[in-house]
């Protein structure tokens, strides 16, 4: 095993075959939220407490920091691996190799239940919007529809013995309803709904945030931070969240400043005195 080979044995190589679990379970993530499906739901349910185990011991494991220290002084390495190897260093470093034991297992714990409450948070979003159905009968109001989203939410009607069109949480016919739907009523139903997703019933994540806030606020304060804001940009460039909200209060003024223009031309051209998130896309569509 690798932590424990002797160090004038080791090569690059032994870093990048524990790297290959990360990709592994990159792709995973990456197909189930493509192609969500029971069989994906139950296998990372059934992996990610064990490889969020597996990455909490590399993080705290010392003969593994130890053998990266060694190959960045007295392997010959080309620039990529320098930089890989750097940034492996620090990431050690900024996750305290050297703390005392008992905190590095109270972390270890902190991430098993961030990992687990991730993963419940992004299932009560998909199974919310399973829920989601709509159907509309009156074909005037959505007759500006690209061919493909209304014939999709025939096939979808039909399927289930209902008459009309039947629309679920699709994204591309929720920004189709917003764009060519004729109807404000519809419009606002669909707003609201995305709105609502994974927010109340069995599915709703606003608990699962609070733990989660308070899971990273702990965490952070245990690691030697003011909180987790400290913690998060520790690795970035901004290194304090002092200057990352100068810079997004700067941006947001600006971006305000020009939302409120755009939607002040849209209302003059259309003599209209008050304008509703849900009618912004239709009404700029028609405008341009």
């Amino acid at each position: 095993m690798f932590i424990t080979k002797p160090f004038e044995e080791i090569t690059f190589d032994d870093f990048v075959d524990f790297s290959r679990l990360s990709y592994i379970y990159s792709i995973l993530n990456h197909i189930d939220n493509v192609v969500k499906s029971d069989t994906t739901e139950k296998i990372i349910e059934d992996f990610q407490p064990l490889y969020t185990a597996f990455n909490s011991e590399v993080k705290f494991s010392l003969p593994y920091y130890e053998r990266v220290v060694y190959a960045m002084k007295h392997l010959t390495l080309n620039a990529d691996q320098e930089r890989i190897l750097e940034i492996t260093k620090e990431y050690f470093e900024l996750s305290w190799i050297n703390l005392p034991q008992e905190v590095q297992e109270e972390i270890k714990t902190i991430d098993l239940k961030l990992a687990k409450l991730s993963t419940d948070f992004t299932n009560n979003i998909v199974k919310s919007k399973k829920k989601f159905s709509y159907q509309i009968l009156d074909i005037e109001a959505i007759k500006d529809l690209p061919e493909a989203t209304l014939d999709a939410a025939k096939k979808k009607a039909l399927q289930e013995g209902k008459n009309g069109y039947l629309f679920d949480a699709d994204p591309t016919a929720y920004w189709d309803i917003l764009m060519y739907c004729s109807n404000p009523t519809i419009r606002r139903d669909f707003a609201q709904a995305k709105n609502a997703f994974a927010t109340q019933w069995e599915f709703d994540n606003r608990p699962l945030i609070l733990e989660i806030i308070q899971l990273k606020d702990k965490k952070a304060k245990l690691m030697g931070y003011k909180n987790f804001a400290e913690l998060s940009l520790a690795k970035k460039m901004a290194k304090k969240p002092e200057v990352v909200r100068e810079l997004l209060d700067g941006i947001t003024q600006k971006a305000r400043e020009k939302a409120y223009s755009d939607v002040q031309e849209v209302k003059d051209f259309y003599g209209i005195e008050t304008m509703e998130y849900w009618d912004s896309a239709f009404f700029q569509r028609i405008l341009n």
